[in-house]
Protein backbone atom coordinates (compact mmCIF):
# COMPACT_ATOMS: atom_id res chain seq x y z
CA UNK A 1 0.00 0.00 0.00
CA UNK A 2 2.96 2.29 0.78
CA UNK A 3 4.60 1.52 -2.68
CA UNK A 4 0.93 2.38 -4.49
CA UNK A 5 0.87 5.85 -2.70
CA UNK A 6 4.54 6.34 -2.90
CA UNK A 7 3.61 5.76 -6.66
CA UNK A 8 0.37 8.06 -6.92
CA UNK A 9 2.40 10.91 -4.85
CA UNK A 10 5.60 10.77 -7.98
CA UNK A 11 2.92 10.90 -10.97
CA UNK A 12 0.87 13.75 -9.33
CA UNK A 13 4.02 15.87 -9.35
CA UNK A 14 5.30 14.47 -12.29
CA UNK A 15 1.69 15.69 -14.25
CA UNK A 16 1.88 18.86 -12.43
CA UNK A 17 5.04 19.94 -13.43
CA UNK A 18 4.14 19.10 -16.94
CA UNK A 19 1.09 21.50 -16.53
CA UNK A 20 3.43 24.18 -14.88
CA UNK A 21 5.62 24.17 -17.82
CA UNK A 22 3.08 23.42 -21.11
CA UNK A 23 2.49 26.85 -23.50
CA UNK A 24 -1.51 26.46 -22.51
CA UNK A 25 -4.47 27.36 -24.87
CA UNK A 26 -6.54 28.27 -22.39
CA UNK A 27 -7.69 27.81 -18.78
CA UNK A 28 -11.06 27.58 -17.44
CA UNK A 29 -12.71 26.70 -13.71
CA UNK A 30 -16.06 25.40 -13.87
CA UNK A 31 -19.00 25.41 -11.07
CA UNK A 32 -22.07 23.37 -10.79
CA UNK A 33 -24.88 23.59 -8.35
CA UNK A 34 -27.92 21.01 -8.77
CA UNK A 35 -30.49 19.02 -7.75
CA UNK A 36 -29.47 14.78 -7.94
CA UNK A 37 -31.36 11.44 -7.23
CA UNK A 38 -29.61 8.34 -5.57
CA UNK A 39 -30.28 5.08 -5.78
CA UNK A 40 -28.71 2.61 -3.43
CA UNK A 41 -28.61 -0.74 -2.07
CA UNK A 42 -25.63 -2.41 0.02
CA UNK A 43 -26.62 -6.01 1.18
CA UNK A 44 -24.01 -5.70 3.87
CA UNK A 45 -26.35 -3.73 5.91
CA UNK A 46 -30.00 -4.21 4.08
CA UNK A 47 -31.91 -5.41 1.62
CA UNK A 48 -33.68 -2.44 0.75
CA UNK A 49 -33.00 -0.20 -1.90
CA UNK A 50 -32.64 3.38 -0.48
CA UNK A 51 -34.15 6.46 -2.81
CA UNK A 52 -33.55 10.14 -2.10
CA UNK A 53 -33.90 13.31 -3.90
CA UNK A 54 -31.63 15.92 -2.71
CA UNK A 55 -30.59 19.48 -3.64
CA UNK A 56 -27.36 19.28 -2.13
CA UNK A 57 -24.87 18.93 -4.99
CA UNK A 58 -22.15 20.78 -6.52
CA UNK A 59 -18.95 20.72 -8.03
CA UNK A 60 -15.76 22.44 -9.23
CA UNK A 61 -13.18 21.67 -12.09
CA UNK A 62 -10.34 23.35 -12.99
CA UNK A 63 -9.30 22.58 -16.71
CA UNK A 64 -6.12 23.78 -18.96
CA UNK A 65 -5.84 23.17 -22.56
CA UNK A 66 -2.59 22.86 -24.00
CA UNK A 67 0.02 20.03 -25.64
CA UNK A 68 -2.14 18.19 -23.00
CA UNK A 69 -5.37 18.62 -21.45
CA UNK A 70 -5.76 18.57 -17.42
CA UNK A 71 -8.58 18.23 -15.60
CA UNK A 72 -8.85 19.10 -11.49
CA UNK A 73 -12.23 18.17 -10.24
CA UNK A 74 -14.12 18.06 -7.05
CA UNK A 75 -17.50 17.03 -6.11
CA UNK A 76 -20.11 16.73 -2.97
CA UNK A 77 -23.53 15.08 -2.75
CA UNK A 78 -25.14 14.49 0.23
CA UNK A 79 -28.62 11.72 0.43
CA UNK A 80 -30.80 11.59 3.51
CA UNK A 81 -32.64 8.61 2.31
CA UNK A 82 -35.57 6.77 4.57
CA UNK A 83 -37.83 3.89 4.15
CA UNK A 84 -41.15 4.14 4.42
CA UNK A 85 -42.96 6.88 7.15
CA UNK A 86 -40.51 8.37 9.84
CA UNK A 87 -42.07 7.22 13.22
CA UNK A 88 -41.48 8.11 16.74
CA UNK A 89 -40.34 5.39 19.78
CA UNK A 90 -39.46 4.93 23.11
CA UNK A 91 -36.34 4.09 24.40
CA UNK A 92 -34.69 2.81 27.91
CA UNK A 93 -31.93 5.62 27.49
CA UNK A 94 -34.28 8.71 26.54
CA UNK A 95 -37.28 10.07 28.01
CA UNK A 96 -40.04 10.68 26.11
CA UNK A 97 -40.44 9.72 22.55
CA UNK A 98 -37.80 9.98 20.00
CA UNK A 99 -37.85 10.48 16.04
CA UNK A 100 -35.80 7.74 13.81
CA UNK A 101 -33.43 9.72 12.02
CA UNK A 102 -32.93 8.67 8.49
CA UNK A 103 -30.04 7.75 6.80
CA UNK A 104 -26.96 9.35 5.17
CA UNK A 105 -24.96 8.91 2.31
CA UNK A 106 -22.02 11.16 1.10
CA UNK A 107 -20.56 11.15 -2.18
CA UNK A 108 -17.48 12.86 -2.76
CA UNK A 109 -15.10 12.86 -5.71
CA UNK A 110 -11.56 14.19 -5.90
CA UNK A 111 -10.56 13.43 -9.50
CA UNK A 112 -7.53 13.94 -11.60
CA UNK A 113 -7.79 13.50 -15.95
CA UNK A 114 -5.00 13.72 -18.47
CA UNK A 115 -6.21 13.58 -22.13
CA UNK A 116 -4.58 14.32 -25.39
CA UNK A 117 -6.27 15.91 -28.12
CA UNK A 118 -6.82 13.41 -31.51
CA UNK A 119 -9.42 15.39 -33.27
CA UNK A 120 -9.47 19.18 -33.95
CA UNK A 121 -11.59 20.56 -36.87
CA UNK A 122 -12.85 23.66 -36.65
CA UNK A 123 -16.26 23.13 -34.89
CA UNK A 124 -15.45 19.36 -32.86
CA UNK A 125 -12.98 18.52 -30.67
CA UNK A 126 -12.24 14.60 -29.54
CA UNK A 127 -9.68 13.40 -27.12
CA UNK A 128 -8.72 10.38 -25.37
CA UNK A 129 -6.68 9.69 -21.87
CA UNK A 130 -7.45 8.56 -17.94
CA UNK A 131 -8.33 9.90 -14.76
CA UNK A 132 -6.95 9.36 -11.72
CA UNK A 133 -10.33 8.86 -9.88
CA UNK A 134 -10.77 9.02 -6.03
CA UNK A 135 -14.27 8.64 -4.90
CA UNK A 136 -15.50 8.40 -1.22
CA UNK A 137 -18.90 7.24 0.41
CA UNK A 138 -19.46 6.89 3.57
CA UNK A 139 -22.61 6.13 5.01
CA UNK A 140 -24.76 6.12 8.20
CA UNK A 141 -27.59 3.61 8.53
CA UNK A 142 -30.29 4.96 11.34
CA UNK A 143 -32.15 2.10 12.77
CA UNK A 144 -34.66 3.58 15.25
CA UNK A 145 -31.71 3.76 18.08
CA UNK A 146 -29.27 2.03 16.62
CA UNK A 147 -26.94 3.39 13.97
CA UNK A 148 -24.17 1.64 12.06
CA UNK A 149 -21.70 3.35 9.74
CA UNK A 150 -20.63 2.20 6.27
CA UNK A 151 -17.94 3.00 3.47
CA UNK A 152 -17.20 2.60 -0.03
CA UNK A 153 -13.83 3.88 -1.09
CA UNK A 154 -12.29 3.63 -4.50
CA UNK A 155 -9.13 4.63 -6.27
CA UNK A 156 -8.50 3.73 -9.43
CA UNK A 157 -7.30 4.49 -13.28
CA UNK A 158 -10.63 4.95 -15.78
CA UNK A 159 -9.96 5.34 -19.67
CA UNK A 160 -11.76 9.24 -20.46
CA UNK A 161 -13.08 10.16 -23.64
CA UNK A 162 -13.98 13.96 -24.31
CA UNK A 163 -16.36 15.04 -27.29
CA UNK A 164 -16.41 19.13 -27.64
CA UNK A 165 -18.56 20.58 -30.53
CA UNK A 166 -19.64 23.73 -31.16
CA UNK A 167 -22.98 24.24 -32.81
CA UNK A 168 -22.79 28.14 -33.45
CA UNK A 169 -20.28 30.75 -31.88
CA UNK A 170 -22.74 30.88 -28.96
CA UNK A 171 -23.77 26.75 -28.48
CA UNK A 172 -21.19 24.84 -27.02
CA UNK A 173 -21.72 21.02 -26.52
CA UNK A 174 -19.64 18.46 -24.33
CA UNK A 175 -19.62 15.34 -23.54
CA UNK A 176 -17.36 12.94 -21.07
CA UNK A 177 -17.28 9.30 -20.57
CA UNK A 178 -15.49 6.94 -18.11
CA UNK A 179 -14.63 3.45 -18.12
CA UNK A 180 -12.88 2.00 -15.18
CA UNK A 181 -9.50 -0.43 -15.90
CA UNK A 182 -8.63 -1.39 -12.48
CA UNK A 183 -9.72 -0.34 -9.06
CA UNK A 184 -8.48 -0.15 -5.49
CA UNK A 185 -12.13 -1.05 -3.56
CA UNK A 186 -12.54 -0.91 0.19
CA UNK A 187 -15.69 -1.87 1.67
CA UNK A 188 -17.61 -2.37 4.97
CA UNK A 189 -17.47 -5.95 6.54
CA UNK A 190 -20.75 -7.67 7.18
CA UNK A 191 -22.62 -5.88 8.75
CA UNK A 192 -19.87 -3.41 9.61
CA UNK A 193 -18.87 -5.40 12.63
CA UNK A 194 -15.90 -8.26 12.28
CA UNK A 195 -12.66 -7.99 14.04
CA UNK A 196 -10.56 -6.21 11.86
CA UNK A 197 -13.17 -3.36 11.38
CA UNK A 198 -12.74 -2.78 15.78
CA UNK A 199 -9.22 -2.98 15.52
CA UNK A 200 -9.07 -0.26 12.66
CA UNK A 201 -10.79 2.07 14.79
CA UNK A 202 -9.50 1.06 18.04
CA UNK A 203 -6.88 4.27 17.82
CA UNK A 204 -10.27 6.78 17.55
CA UNK A 205 -7.86 8.85 15.14
CA UNK A 206 -9.86 10.45 12.12
CA UNK A 207 -6.97 9.82 9.56
CA UNK A 208 -5.50 6.76 10.87
CA UNK A 209 -9.17 5.10 10.88
CA UNK A 210 -9.37 6.65 7.48
CA UNK A 211 -5.67 5.61 6.15
CA UNK A 212 -6.51 1.36 7.85
CA UNK A 213 -10.09 1.64 5.92
CA UNK A 214 -8.23 2.10 2.71
CA UNK A 215 -5.45 -0.32 3.72
CA UNK A 216 -7.71 -3.42 3.72
CA UNK A 217 -9.18 -2.64 -0.17
CA UNK A 218 -8.48 -5.33 -2.70
CA UNK A 219 -7.08 -4.60 -6.04
CA UNK A 220 -10.35 -5.51 -8.38
CA UNK A 221 -11.04 -5.50 -12.15
CA UNK A 222 -14.11 -5.35 -13.94
CA UNK A 223 -15.76 -8.72 -12.95
CA UNK A 224 -15.90 -7.54 -9.60
CA UNK A 225 -15.80 -3.67 -9.75
CA UNK A 226 -18.27 -2.11 -12.28
CA UNK A 227 -18.58 1.48 -12.78
CA UNK A 228 -19.36 3.89 -15.51
CA UNK A 229 -19.70 7.90 -15.22
CA UNK A 230 -21.02 10.10 -17.58
CA UNK A 231 -20.90 13.77 -18.13
CA UNK A 232 -22.88 15.79 -20.37
CA UNK A 233 -23.05 19.70 -20.77
CA UNK A 234 -24.32 22.81 -22.62
CA UNK A 235 -22.71 26.45 -22.40
CA UNK A 236 -24.07 29.89 -23.90
CA UNK A 237 -21.14 31.87 -24.60
CA UNK A 238 -22.05 35.11 -23.03
CA UNK A 239 -18.61 36.59 -23.31
CA UNK A 240 -14.99 35.74 -24.11
CA UNK A 241 -14.45 35.21 -20.77
CA UNK A 242 -18.28 33.59 -19.14
CA UNK A 243 -20.49 31.03 -19.87
CA UNK A 244 -22.98 29.70 -18.58
CA UNK A 245 -25.38 26.41 -18.67
CA UNK A 246 -26.69 23.17 -17.79
CA UNK A 247 -24.88 19.58 -17.04
CA UNK A 248 -26.04 16.33 -16.53
CA UNK A 249 -24.20 13.84 -14.42
CA UNK A 250 -24.80 9.80 -14.52
CA UNK A 251 -22.97 7.67 -11.57
CA UNK A 252 -23.54 3.80 -11.45
CA UNK A 253 -21.33 1.54 -9.32
CA UNK A 254 -21.41 -1.59 -8.97
CA UNK A 255 -19.29 -4.10 -6.27
CA UNK A 256 -19.69 -7.69 -5.36
CA UNK A 257 -17.22 -7.94 -2.21
CA UNK A 258 -18.21 -8.40 0.62
CA UNK A 259 -21.99 -8.44 -0.60
CA UNK A 260 -23.44 -6.50 -3.69
CA UNK A 261 -23.43 -3.13 -3.81
CA UNK A 262 -25.21 -1.03 -6.14
CA UNK A 263 -25.70 2.63 -6.77
CA UNK A 264 -26.93 4.94 -9.81
CA UNK A 265 -26.87 9.21 -9.35
CA UNK A 266 -28.41 11.04 -11.66
CA UNK A 267 -27.39 14.73 -11.09
CA UNK A 268 -28.96 17.98 -12.93
CA UNK A 269 -26.73 21.20 -12.40
CA UNK A 270 -26.67 24.57 -13.25
CA UNK A 271 -23.49 25.99 -14.27
CA UNK A 272 -21.31 28.73 -15.13
CA UNK A 273 -17.59 28.98 -16.69
CA UNK A 274 -14.74 31.34 -15.98
CA UNK A 275 -12.16 31.36 -18.83
CA UNK A 276 -8.75 32.89 -18.55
Amino acid sequence: MKKIAFLIVVLTLVSLGELCSQNTKTRSVTLNAGAGNLMRQDLSFSPFVHKDWSPINASATYAVSGKLNHRFHVSFGLYDPINGESFNYTSFYAEGEQSIYPHSFAVVDLNYSLSKTLVDKEKMNLALGGRFRNRLNPSAYNFSGYGLFGYYFTQGVDVWLNVQYDLTNKHHFEGNVYLPVGSWNSRSPYMSMDDEHFENFSSHKGLKVFASYIQDGELQSWGKAQAVDLDLAYFYRLSEKFDIGMAYKLSMNFNQDPQRYSSVENVFFISGKFKF
